[in-house]
């Protein structure tokens, strides 16, 4: 990715020159520069991020991590999604390469922690459908009523993970530090992977009902 958005930002920069004024040239041909400086910084930056991704994952395939899926999700795996962009028909496998729908970001890290699932064929389904296979039965709970969604949160320990479904949105929820976060890919401006506080974010407030199951 990097190569090619060199030639490319190489190619814009010739074809600009012509164009520039002799008066502003200099001038105009730092401010290029710099700006082409840092975008192919940030390039590099997301191969270095891409190849330790993928490392990270064949480390947990060859179990050389022996994490809680908690941790190998929310402390290892989801931190390279942050940024991700949105797409309701985005399927990308790898973080900050293309788009992700929500169902396929609950079902790539779920596929790279290490749990066997049928990533692409799930992630089409309903949550309800997702909460059902990859959670335990026990521990699933639908509600209609916001504040005893909240309160089922109270019997779980610190550092667990949930699946959430919404009237049309799936993600996790994690306990930590006796705080509720909400981990997912967001339709929400500016609709990209993020981790926020399960009571600010808009998914989880505008919904009417609400579905859980811990993930083990």
């Amino acid at each position: 990715m990097a190569f090619t958005l060199r030639t490319m930002q190489k190619t814009l920069l010739l074809s600009l020159l012509p164009f520039l004024s002799c008066k502003n040239k200099t001038e105009n041909l730092q401010n290029i520069i710099i700006s082409i400086q840092h975008e192919v910084q940030f390039a590099d930056a997301i191969t270095t991020d891409t190849v330790a991704y993928k490392k990270l994952k064949a480390n947990i395939a060859a179990k050389i991590y022996r994490k809680s899926h908690f941790h190998l999700i929310v402390d290892s795996l989801a931190p390279y999604w942050y940024g991700t962009p949105w797409n309701f028909y985005g399927t990308t496998q790898l973080p900050l390469y293309g788009k992700i729908a929500c169902g396929y970001f609950v079902t790539t890290l779920v596929r790279d922690a290490g749990i066997p699932v049928q990533r692409v064929h799930l992630a089409q389904q309903a949550a309800s459908k997702i909460i059902t296979t990859l959670c335990k039965s026990s521990s699933i709970q639908s509600f209609s009523n916001k504040q005893k969604m909240i309160d089922y949160f109270t019997k779980y320990p610190n550092n667990t993970l949930f699946i959430i479904g919404l009237d049309c949105h799936v993600g996790f929820v994690t306990k930590e530090n006796n705080k509720l976060y909400f981990l997912h890919s967001s339709y929400v401006a500016p609709a990209v992977v993020k981790k926020e506080l399960l009571l600010d974010a808009i998914p989880i407030n505008s919904s009417k009902t609400w579905m859980l199951g811990l993930l083990e």
